[in-house]
């Protein structure tokens, strides 16, 4: 079995030489900077199965060993583990609690390792009148106030606000005439959303695909 590989950015320091007025004047090119250079090396110790999802800091990383969220040192050491199965999920901005679905694809909750975690929102109850499905979107705000959550329906996604510590929960308005298919695709920052939709008719580009277009 393959161990797990942490991948490394290494970046030349010093700027290459200037050219000299001679040198410009002639015409000659700029020197070529030095090639940013990647390099590996193996994360010993991660747990067998660890699969990485983001950064935590610069000294470890967070990720899921099967369906555990676990956090892993750079040095392989386990440092943190929810010790109990997640669907979608989501480590806050700060590194320290994590927004998962249970199994049962009712609660979002919020815990920190070690600690029981704590009902957010009850997705069945805030579900959307059209009746669809949670369709594991879960994001947190950069501020690591809110979460965005979703559903799908066979058209469309359907998508919420909740407030992390008062549970209050805003469904949010993001159907626009003659759009379709909306899709969350990151918060610009703590009061703004980017989704992309589709024109109904679907509109088709010169190359025979579908436009897309992105709205806030």
């Amino acid at each position: 079995m393959k161990r797990a590989a942490l991948l490394v950015l290494a970046m030349a320091c010093s700027p290459p030489p200037e050219r000299g007025e001679d040198a410009a004047a002639a015409g000659t090119p700029p020197p070529v900077r030095p090639a940013e250079v990647w390099t590996t090396r193996e994360l010993d110790g991660a747990p067998r199965g660890f699969g990485a999802r983001g950064w935590i800091g610069d000294s470890a990383l967070w990720g899921v060993v099967g369906e555990v969220p676990t956090v892993v040192r750079l040095d392989g050491s386990v440092a943190a583990s929810w010790r109990t199965p997640a669907w979608v999920p989501a480590m806050a901005p700060e590194g320290s609690r994590l927004a998962w679905i249970d199994e049962a694809g009712r609660w979002v909750l919020v815990g920190t390792p070690g600690e029981p975690p704590r009902r957010v929102l009850d997705l069945r109850a805030s579900r959307p009148p059209e009746g669809a499905d949670p369709s594991g979107v879960l994001a947190w705000s950069p501020d690591g106030v809110r979460l965005l959550v979703g559903w799908a329906e066979e058209w469309n996604g359907l998508f919420g606000v909740v407030e992390v510590e008062s549970g209050r929960f805003t469904r949010l308005r993001t159907r626009l005439e003659g759009y379709y298919l909306t899709t969350f695709e990151g918060w610009l920052d703590p009061q703004r959303l980017l989704f992309s939709t589709h024109p109904v008719p679907p509109q088709y580009s010169e190359s025979g695909g579908t436009r897309a277009d992105l709205a806030v």
